[in-house]
């Protein structure tokens, strides 16, 4: 008698070809985009150089999520405020070691705060390092201060990170820390808050894949005139509390 493989034997199966998937997708864009990209550096300027990385990345990442996804994982991005275009702090909740890819959705010109390990890797790392990424633990926050305010207002690039700082251990979003909200507060830029479900079902903690549905929702801008006056731990607060209340909505509408 003939038996069917176990659910966990399936899971590993088409993890492993998710993966498969994923490498196919990182060589076929480095080869169709990145080294095109790559070889137009000498002849722009610096600024225009930096921008170019950071497309790269961002492209890279929605490039990735498509290619390595379809059909099994279904991937779905919701701008509820598409008029907002402007350049700002973007703050995202954090499930899963996937969750920075996920930021290749966003509409606009961005660069992350990161910790060390995503600048190590092979392929990523050099584009990070060369985009003008942050390594929080490497900058000093004056320094921080300085880089992501002309970042925002000189060059229209969004600053985004988790303020959560590490993955939260279950649904509910661990305490923020104030560094984006400190940078927000001081040069008056919109904060928007952005929501990512679904991650820490799909990707787990030991970066196994399973079928399943990613989502993603850019909430509107939390706006200057409504947090004038308010110190930066007063906004931190008011943004994870308007987060956490739509995620508890979204999650019980099963949307």
């Amino acid at each position: 008698m003939q038996m069917d493989a176990s659910p966990g034997v399936r899971l590993r199966l088409f993890s492993f070809l998710f993966y498969v998937r994923f490498v196919l997708a990182t060589v076929i864009y480095c080869v169709f985009i990145g080294i095109p990209g790559i070889l137009i550096m000498p002849f722009v300027t610096s600024a225009f150089r930096r921008k170019i990385w950071r497309n790269l990345i961002r492209f890279y990442g929605r490039f990735v999520i498509r290619a390595s996804s379809f059909p099994f994982i279904k991937v779905e991005y919701h701008d509820l405020a598409p008029a907002e275009k402007s350049a700002g702090v973007v703050v995202a909740n954090h499930r899963s070691g996937s969750d920075a890819f996920m930021f290749g959705m966003w509409p606009g010109d961005l660069v992350q705060i990161a910790g060390e390990w995503p600048f190590k890797l092979p392929f990523f790392g050099v584009l990070a390092k060369c985009g003008g990424y942050y390594n929080i633990g490497r900058i000093g926050f004056d320094e921080f201060i300085r880089r992501a305010s002309d970042d925002i207002l000189k060059h229209n690039v969004s600053v985004v990170g988790f303020p959560e700082g590490t993955r939260s251990v279950t649904r509910e979003m661990g305490q923020f820390h104030g560094s984006l909200f400190r940078l927000a507060a001081k040069i008056s830029c919109p904060v928007y808050p952005f929501i990512i479900l679904g991650t820490e079902i799909v990707v787990n903690r030991q970066f196994v894949v399973s079928p399943g549905s990613i989502r993603m929702y850019k909430l509107p801008a939390v706006s200057p005139e409504q947090f004038a006056g308010w110190t930066p731990f007063q906004l931190k607060v008011y943004v994870r509390n308007l987060m956490a209340a739509k995620i508890a909505e979204l999650e019980k509408a099963g949307n």
